[in-house]
C-alpha cells in the first residue's frame, strides 16, 4: 500500500526533506525545527525569510503559488501567481517584491507582496548542462 510522502521543512540552515509517513522523525538539534507541510504543499523548491512579517515564503514546482507560513509551519497566506515551475523565491532589500524564479520558461518575475505581477525578465544562463535555474534565487 502506498502512502502520501511527507514534507519536511527544517528550519536553521534551511533545506528541504522528504520521507515516508511511515518514518519517525527524530530532532536533529535542538537550533533546528522541522515543519510539518504535507497539508498545502508538496515538494517545496524555494523558500525565503521576511523578517518584516517574521514569516516564510515557499514556492514548489508543482502548483503556481507563493505560500506564507509562520515559522512554526502554520499556513497564512497563499496566492497563485503567473508563473510555472517555479524553482527559487527571494526577496528585494526592502521587502515590498518578491522575485520568483520560473525554470520552464527561463523567467525571473517580480510580485507585489499580494501577488499582483509587477514583470518578468526573460534570461538566458550560458552554463553547463548540469545547473538549472534551481540556484538562481
Amino acid at each position: 500500500m502506498l502512502k502520501a510522502p511527507l514534507t519536511l521543512l527544517t528550519v536553521s540552515i534551511l533545506f528541504f526533506s522528504s520521507c515516508s509517513s511511515e518514518e519517525t522523525i527524530q530532532p536533529v538539534d535542538s537550533n533546528f525545527v522541522q515543519i510539518d507541510l504535507s497539508s498545502f504543499l508538496f515538494e517545496p523548491s524555494g523558500i525565503t525569510y521576511n523578517p518584516h512579517s517574521n514569516t516564510l515564503f515557499v514556492v514548489s514546482d508543482t502548483i503556481n503559488s507563493i505560500f506564507e507560513i509562520d515559522t512554526s509551519g502554520v499556513f497564512i497566506n497563499s496566492f497563485t501567481i503567473n508563473a510555472d515551475d517555479l524553482e527559487g523565491i527571494c526577496f528585494s532589500s526592502n521587502y515590498d517584491t518578491i522575485y520568483v524564479v520560473g525554470e520552464s520558461f527561463n523567467l525571473i518575475s517580480t510580485f507585489a507582496l499580494g501577488g499582483t505581477k509587477i514583470k518578468s525578465i526573460y534570461k538566458k544562463v550560458s552554463t553547463n548542462l548540469s545547473v538549472s535555474d534551481e540556484r538562481l534565487c
